[in-house]
């Protein structure tokens, strides 16, 4: 969250009618506006083949192709999420900016090099022809890089370019993939879809190498953190595991058909997924709005005091209004998701039970399961996230895993046994989520002198270093290259 704080209160000061709307805006053009574009460009494919593609089977298999290639780079790309955010923090923090580009090229490789030998194992069994096995690789590398360069492009908060960047983007699809599809080509808009993402990711490696101080050398220095953050580096992957583990096995469960090989789509599951997702976006902006203008001046306050010798007095009263702010905003959040989530149920039901007839059978049921679900997952990962700001990983670890375990467990169960209450899995593994989180963070409070002083000491004393070793390696390896 580096920069965006500065900003945020300096809009909030400004005590104006629309201060804090403003605010809300800036946030959420930050932090979910490249995604929130990016599903844009998707819903404009889907109008796309509606308007170009001539039978239904066609569009089905692009969509899912579109489908399969954003959650496996999502995947593979959270495999360095938290890891790559913390390292780029403390870099930023440090004065080190001369760090950033060579963390950012040595992480795109390795994330490239990986994940596009392991999607293009899994593309043999789509029964896809040469041309378009190809373009669905070219596909699922760009929307990696994209990932990982919306890390580097938030503590810069170039948000402008990057908007304008997916208007052309669009345009860029709406005339190369709407014609190719147009005139027949069988690939053209997914052809259309690799174009436009990849004008985006040119204009993303622009912003990321005018910004930051050149140096095109590729180090592995980011791993080296792994060794003293060993407990944060599988919370990515874990998370996702959690939050889009329902969505694969949905997509293999008897909800679902075969579009080719490997390739498969569940209609009634998919239905409105990406509303529903919607809801932990706005518990993002409502969070990090709260952290950045409310509460982080108390706790900057708290720990300076540490740093400074404060008195004890002093100390104990830094800490008790740095605890009580935090527990007013993260119950103002939990009453605006609620709100939220409710206000969105109502209105999609109002809306779309006269059409329920027109829809896959189960739909709306298994929307408002989404909705309830993910409207929870906001709120239990507003917990996570304060947690991580203490810098309690192992905690966050631990909860991660539990949040896997249920989420995957029960809905691979709830798949076979009762697949109208799929998404059940997920919504109770959120709620576990919550009241877990919720405690981990009241005992974190309890313990916070402990944890501030002594107890990140020990675990640093206890780091190995095995990530430092496969960093001299891979820069070993690749220097033969340079």
């Amino acid at each position: 969250m580096a920069g965006i704080g500065f900003e945020l209160r300096k809009i909030y000061d400004e005590q104006t009618p629309l201060s804090k709307e403003k605010a809300y805006g800036y946030t959420s053009l930050i932090y979910v506006g490249p995604f929130l574009l990016g599903l844009f460009l998707v819903g404009l494919v889907q109008l796309l083949a509606q308007l170009t593609l001539v039978d239904a089977s066609s569009r089905t298999q692009v969509l899912t192709e579109i489908t399969y290639a954003m959650l496996g780079s999502l995947g593979i790309q959270s495999f360095f999420s938290y890891l790559v955010s913390r390292y780029l923090a403390d870099c930023l923090y440090q004065d080190q900016e001369d760090k950033v580009l060579p963390s950012f090229f040595a992480s795109s490789a390795l994330l490239l090099m990986v994940g596009m030998l392991v999607y293009g194992l899994f593309l043999l069994f789509t029964g896809l022809g040469p041309w378009a096995y190809l373009l669905n690789l070219l596909l699922f590398g760009v929307l990696t890089l994209i990932w990982n360069a919306i890390q580097y492009l938030t503590a810069i908060q170039e948000y402008r370019s990057i908007s304008k960047a997916f208007v052309l983007a669009a345009g860029i699809l709406l005339v190369v993939g709407g014609l190719a599809s147009y005139l027949g080509l069988n690939q053209g808009l997914l052809l259309g879809a690799c174009l436009a993402y990849g004008f985006v990711l040119i204009r993303m490696v622009g912003q990321i190498l005018l910004h930051y101080p050149s140096n095109h050398r590729l180090s592995f220095d980011f791993l080296r953190s792994v060794d003293g953050y060993a407990d944060l580096a599988p919370v990515g992957p874990l998370l996702f595991l959690g939050l889009y583990g329902h969505v694969v096995i949905a997509l293999y469960s008897p909800l679902s058909q075969t579009v080719s090989g490997f390739f498969r789509q569940a209609p009634s599951y998919n239905f409105g997924l990406l509303l529903a997702f919607l809801l932990t976006l706005f518990a993002l902006v409502t969070y990090v709005i709260s952290v950045e203008v409310f509460f982080y001046p108390h706790f900057h306050r708290f720990f300076l005091l540490y740093n400074k010798k404060g008195n004890y007095l002093s100390l104990q009263q830094a800490e008790r209004d740095m605890v009580r702010v935090l527990q007013r905003e993260l119950g103002y959040l939990i009453w605006k998701q609620v709100i939220a989530t409710s206000l969105l149920m109502v209105v999609l039901n109002l809306l779309l039970l006269p059409l329920e007839s027109h829809f896959p059978v189960g739909s709306l049921f298994l929307l408002n399961q989404l909705l309830l679900g993910y409207g929870i997952y906001g709120i239990a990962n507003a917990y996570l996230l304060t947690i991580l700001y203490f810098a309690d990983y192992r905690g966050a670890k631990v909860l991660a895993q539990i949040f896997a375990v249920f989420s995957v467990g029960l809905t691979a169960v709830l798949a076979w046994l009762a697949p109208a209450y799929l998404a059940c899995g997920f919504l109770a593994a959120s709620l576990v989520l919550v009241l877990l989180a919720r405690r981990r963070l009241a005992r974190l409070q309890e313990q916070m002198t402990y944890h501030v002083l002594g107890h990140s000491a020990q675990v640093a004393l206890k780091s190995p270093k095995t990530y430092t070793q496969i960093a001299q390696r891979l820069e070993e390896i690749f220097a033969k290259f340079e």
